[in-house]
């Protein structure tokens, strides 16, 4: 994958989330579609800099992936009360844990 076609999935991915979560809001399936937006536009964002690492070896854990972390977080934080989010809090951390210890270490010299 090409850096130009990273950056139109990431583009697409915008869209269909718009598309669908003002499909839900004025079908009345969700109310205050934002919340849900930040949701999937952290998702996106983490899912950027997956491909951007696996497709042109950039850093992981670089800006992209630390805005999707704090976008996602906020929606979560919009979603829920934080005495309902601490354990949620407690997951991400030690999946970005496992994350940095399989993608962000160094190759090992020969």
């Amino acid at each position: 994958m090409t850096k130009k076609q990273i950056s139109e999935v990431f583009a697409g991915l915008i869209l269909i989330s718009l598309g669908l979560l003002f499909f839900l809001s004025a079908n009345n399936l969700i109310t205050e579609w934002w919340r849900y937006f930040l949701l999937s536009l952290g998702g996106i964002f983490i899912l950027d800099a997956f491909l951007r690492h696996l497709a042109l070896k950039e850093k992981f854990f670089g800006g992209r992936f630390v805005a999707g972390i704090i976008i996602l977080a906020i929606g979560l934080f919009s979603l829920f009360q934080f005495q309902n989010l601490w354990p949620l809090i407690l997951i991400i951390i030690g999946l970005a844990i496992i994350l940095k210890g399989l993608f962000g270490g160094k190759p090992a010299q020969t």
